[in-house]
């Protein structure tokens, strides 16, 4: 028996009932089954990407191209392609909230076009959080490649002391949780 009238130009179903549809003039592809996944196999040691996102192998200046998105009704909430610039753009209603710049070797929160490493941009106040369990410190640190504790920021919960290390020594400068200052 199975499905005697398709809902469109190709169908695939379990007999009765519609899984995956085409459109014959958009092309789309629809699964119908909240429940489908698309699978792909194992692979060797070099294998080819699983998705593209463009037909071309020169073409460097393709369109803004939407890579997911939540819906046709939500069109520029999801994740966007900038292909001219090489950025992967996390969307809410067309503004960027996460920008991934892969030539730049950037990322930028609150912007698309971030000028350093990582950037948090807001038009309004700005309010980051180092969290930590009870009994444990937060760290900022800085340094180079080779070490990467040469300064730091540390908070310890255990005692709320602010520590501050230069030179790869710790506690080069302490305020207590009492405010008292050790040099």
């Amino acid at each position: 028996a199975g499905i005697q009238v398709p809902s469109q130009k190709f169908v695939v179903g379990d007999g009765t009932t519609e899984k995956l549809t085409v459109d014959g003039s958009s092309g789309d592809m629809v699964f119908t089954d909240q429940n489908a996944s698309i699978f792909f196999p194992p692979t060797g040691a070099s294998p080819a990407p699983m998705i593209n996102m463009f037909n071309s192998t020169t073409v460097t200046a393709n369109p803004d191209r939407m890579v997911i998105a939540h819906s046709p009704g939500y069109p520029t909430f999801g994740l966007q392609y900038q292909d001219a610039s090489d950025k992967f753009n996390f969307l809410s209603g067309g503004t960027g909230v996460l920008t991934v710049d892969l030539s730049g070797l950037r990322v930028g929160v609150g912007t698309t076009s971030p000028t350093e490493k990582f950037q948090i941009e807001t038009a309004g106040g700005t309010q980051q959080s180092i969290v930590s369990a009870a009994a444990n410190t937060g760290m900022l640190s800085f340094g180079t490649t080779a070490n990467h504790f040469l300064g730091a920021v540390e908070y310890d919960n255990s005692n709320n002391a602010l520590s501050f290390w230069t030179n790869n020594t710790a506690d080069r400068m302490v305020i207590t949780g009492g405010g008292n200052v050790g040099i």
